[in-house]
């Protein structure tokens, strides 16, 4: 994930620490897709930044490669 980037649109550095949290849900930990959306549901629930990512993991017609 782009620090740099994400700053350059102006995305707080809380909100960077939210996504860069959820990728590593997602993406490092072992977890099966349905384990690691599940979890981020739980442990970020109310964080718009995981919904959206929830949504973006659902409504993907190819899937996700990780």
């Amino acid at each position: 994930i782009d620090n740099d980037y994400l700053k350059g649109w102006g995305v707080t550095p809380e909100r960077i620490s939210t996504i860069r949290r959820i990728f590593k849900v997602f993406f490092l930990q072992k977890l099966t897709v349905t384990q690691a959306t599940e979890k981020i549901g739980l442990d970020f629930s109310g964080s718009e930044d995981a919904q959206l990512f929830l949504d973006f993991i659902k409504e993907s017609k190819l899937g996700v490669h990780r």
